[in-house]
Order: structure tokens, then sequence, then C-alpha cells
């Protein structure tokens, strides 16, 4: 009998951990925000990466809350850009441009099935932030007219309410191999983002020219469709005067994307 007590004991840590119940997810993602053209003319996708944290409220039940966050780029580029003045001169410099977009989201991840399987399908409804946000650096122009923008570094951002829903399918590859379940799995998934109300962004790729000439009031603005113009000062060392510059267009619609991951999820 007590050979049989300590065979027993020797076998019960793997027996209760062999049972353990994983209620916590941790996972990292790559991403590509494709935005539906229809609905956002003027946007670019948006390539980044996140990750998320899950945990599962009760037992019994397949469902698990999940916080998650993303960063991302959809523009980036260095142009030369010409600005031409009231007297003809013009001023040739360069100008960096960069656009992110950054997510912050809520969801609740409902499996299809409570029991272990190595394909786990999943439906999960979202609510969240979105932050645009674009940087703009004017370089020095150094030129005989002796030119300067006063402000060199420009920040643009807005940010809004989003709500979407994802489908996914995870995918215990080791645990086929192994005829076993593991701790991780790779995952798939596709959803559908929507903002709350219309949103500015900056995307440089779509820009109509990269001459600027003078800005005077409502001359040469463009409808929303196409972008509004954001403007910046440069100013004549020698004469003192200042002249405001088209440097890029603000566009505003809803943002409508299909949102594609692809990453891999811990339990523990």
């Amino acid at each position: 009998m007590k050979k049989l007590y300590i065979v027993v004991f020797s076998f019960l840590p793997c027996m209760l951990l062999s049972q353990v119940d994983r209620r916590v997810q941790f996972g990292i993602h790559g991403l590509a925000d494709i935005p539906i053209h229809s609905q956002m003319p003027r946007m670019s996708t948006n390539y980044g990466g996140g990750m998320f944290l899950s945990v599962k409220p009760h037992r019994r039940v397949p469902l698990f809350l999940e916080l998650r966050g993303s960063i991302g780029q959809y523009s980036s580029k260095t142009s030369t850009e010409t600005f031409i003045f009231d007297d003809g001169s013009t001023t040739v410099t360069d100008v960096t441009f960069r656009s992110l977009m950054n997510k912050v989201q809520f969801g609740t991840k409902i499996y299809f099935t409570s029991s272990y399987q190595q394909v786990k399908p999943y439906v999960m409804p979202l609510i969240g932030y979105n932050f645009m946000r674009s940087r703009i650096r004017i370089a020095d122009p150094m030129d005989e007219d002796d030119c300067k923008p006063l402000v060199d570094r420009i920040s643009h951002g807005t940010s809004g309410l989003t709500y979407g829903l994802e489908t996914g399918v995870e995918l215990d590859l080791v645990g086929t191999i192994k005829g076993d379940e593991s701790q991780g799995r790779l995952y798939v998934s596709v959803s559908y983002l929507s903002s709350a109300r219309k949103t500015d962004y900056i995307n440089i790729k779509y820009m109509s020219d990269h001459e600027h000439g003078v800005h005077e009031g409502g001359h040469g603005e463009t409808s929303q469709a196409d972008g509004r113009p954001l403007t910046t000062d440069f100013v004549n060392v020698s004469s003192n005067d200042l002249h405001s510059h088209k440097i890029a267009e603000i566009y505003n619609t809803y943002l409508r994307f299909i949102n594609v991951n692809i990453g891999y999820v811990w339990y523990f």
C-alpha cells in the first residue's frame, strides 16, 4: 500500500498540470489595415503590429475579454517641394512626411467550442479608439533669396471612437504534430473596422502636385473629398515678407477598413 501511495503522489503533479484550465492569453500579431476605397479614396494600407492580453472570466464559458493595442504606418516619404512666391521667385527644399495609425481596442472573444480542438474558430465584437498622426519636417532651403519656414516641424493628429467585428481561427500546429495540446497557437483573423464619425488624416501619396504657390484665404482650396490645404508660413529674411504655402492636404472621411491579422497566441 505504501508503494501505491508513492506512485499516486508521484503522478499527482502531472495529473493536476494536465487539468489546469488555461484562462489567460497573450498574443502578438502583424497586421494590414486595408481601406475600402469607395469610402476612403485617399487612404493607403496601414502596415504594423500589435499585441493583446485576454482573460477568461468563467471556466465553463468559452469567452475571453480581450484588450489589444497596435501601431502602424500608412505613409512615409521625403519629396522635393517647390514653393513659388508673389514676385515669381522660388524656393526648393526637401519635405519629409510620415503618417501613422494606432489603435486601442476592447473585444469579447467568443469561441464556437468550449473543449480543446486543434482548429478553434471564434468571433469577436470590438470597440475602441483610433489615433491618426502625421509629422512633417521641412528642411532648411538654404536658397539665395534667404526664405525660410517659420516652423520646420509640423504635427497633425485626430482621434475618435471605432467599432467592428472580427472573425478568426486558431491552429494548434505543434499539437497536431505531437498529438497533444500545446501552449501556443498560430492564429489568423479578418475584421471590419469603422469609425463613429469622420476623421482627418494626411496621405502625401495623393497630394495633387509638388509646386505650391502663395496661399491666400480661399484661393486654391479644394473640396473635402479631394482634401483641404494644410499651410505653413515662410519668411524672407531680407524683407520680412511672410508667405503662406500649402505643404499637405487633409482628407476627412469615415474610417472604413478590412483588417487582416496573422499572429501567435500563448495560453497560461
